[in-house]
């Protein structure tokens, strides 16, 4: 049976996840990076390896069209003995993933003072949406503060995890009503 954790959802933000509801989110203003508050995820249960929850939102590509996009934000740990990863994707046409980082090969664990990360991804023409947000796998706490964003040139590198290799290029859901018959 699983137990549903507090939820103080920041304005704007909302979570998502395998099991979001046995995660706790709240604003924090006993450890912002800058400013009163910061957000706060948390997962005390370690019987819950597999779990994992992400603190998320989207907004409209339209200003970043045909640009690099630099989201650089700061994120303090405690005790993350899973794994906690800031993210961004960019969807295009039918929300097919074109660009993606999930800090794959760079995923925070123990426990960290405040640092600075950021990930840099190419919005094209076509794209759709721009989803980001941090995630927190298995137990530990996250505090996540000062997310920005900037169009940077095209000599800063792309951080396109590695991970994704299989979102590029990836097929379009099709024959969800089952009337194109079998294949081949």
């Amino acid at each position: 049976m699983k137990t549903k954790t507090k939820q103080q959802l920041p304005k704007g933000w909302y979570m998502s996840g395998k099991s979001p509801e046995l995660y706790e989110i709240s604003l924090d203003s006993s450890h912002p990076h800058s400013g009163t508050t910061c957000a706060r995820l948390s997962n005390s249960s370690k019987a819950l390896k597999r779990s994992w929850a992400t603190l998320m939102q989207d907004m409209g590509p339209q200003k970043y069209l045909n640009q690099r996009l630099s989201m650089s934000f700061w994120v303090r740990t405690e005790n993350a003995q899973g794994w906690v990863q800031p993210w961004m994707r960019v969807d295009g046409p039918q929300e097919a993933t074109v660009s993606f980082d999930n800090m794959c090969k760079r995923a925070i664990q123990g426990t960290t003072d405040w640092t600075q990360y950021s990930i840099v991804l190419d919005v094209p023409g076509d794209a759709v949406r721009i989803a980001f947000g941090v995630m927190l796998g298995g137990h530990g706490t996250l505090w996540f503060d000062d997310v920005s964003f900037e169009v940077v040139g095209k000599e800063i590198q792309i951080t396109d995890c590695p991970c994704s290799v299989n979102y590029r290029g990836c097929k379009v859901a099709t024959n969800l009503n089952f009337e194109e018959g079998p294949e081949g």
